[in-house]
């Protein structure tokens, strides 16, 4: 997974954290245990513990640490 780091990417995080994306529709998508790799067309590839997802810039408004989410049920 990490090891197809695009050149001129600069990744975020060293520990995977919880992240949210704001979508232009004003929603929020929440991803468990990410890293965050930032792309230099704007892009972010979120690197999960199960799949990557990607993002082109244009289909989010901003990325965040979802400090409120805990593990407790």
């Amino acid at each position: 997974m990490l090891g197809a780091m695009d050149e001129g990417s600069k990744m975020r995080l060293t520990d995977r954290k919880d992240i949210g994306v704001g979508r232009p529709d004003g929603t929020i998508v929440y991803h468990a245990g990410c890293l965050v790799e930032e792309h230099a067309d704007g892009s972010i590839t979120l690197h999960g513990r199960a799949e990557d997802v990607h993002y082109p810039r244009e289909r989010y408004t901003k990325w965040f640490l979802d400090d409120t989410q805990t593990d407790s049920a």
